[in-house]
This record gives structure tokens, sequence and C-alpha cells, in this order.
């Protein structure tokens, strides 16, 4: 799912419901906050580059497939240490 340059300010709940996502690009907007992606176990890549987050997404050891994570470009001032549960 491409959402990429979209001036998007947050996902709305129900983006939660899409359990078969496999690749997801929000990169380019203005989000702050990524968390509802931890619902999407399916999620192979995930590119949320240059945008406005300051945190690291929380629960994202939960997305046990992904393979490729593109956070850069944004403010994240602190690693969540659940990310050395990733590979």
């Amino acid at each position: 799912l491409y959402l990429s340059r979209n001036a998007l300010r947050e996902l709305p709940p129900s983006f939660g419901h899409l359990k078969l996502l496999e690749e997801l690009f929000l990169n380019d907007n203005n989000l702050t906050d990524i968390d509802i992606v931890s619902s999407l176990s399916r999620l192979r890549i995930l590119n949320a580059s240059n945008n406005q987050m300051r945190t690291f997404p929380n629960g994202i050891s939960s997305l046990v497939v992904l393979r490729d994570l593109h956070l850069g470009g944004n403010d994240i001032v602190e690693v969540n240490p659940e990310i050395g549960s990733l590979y």
C-alpha cells in the first residue's frame, strides 16, 4: 500500500484491520506516531522515513516477518530496546 507524500498527520484506528497487508509505504508524510502498524502481523516492508516521529514505534517487535524497516529522516531520539528482537 503506497501512501507516500500525502501530508498524512495520523493513521485512522481502522488501519489496524488491514491484517493481510505485507508492504506499507508511509514515507514523506507528517506522521508523529505509527504504533497502529504493530497489529499488521504480515507486514514485511515498512517505510516510514521522512516523517515527524520522535519515538520508535511501539510494538514493532510483534512484526515477526518484518524484513525491511526504514525510519530515516525522522527525529527519533531514542531507539526502543525491542528492536533487538527483530532480524
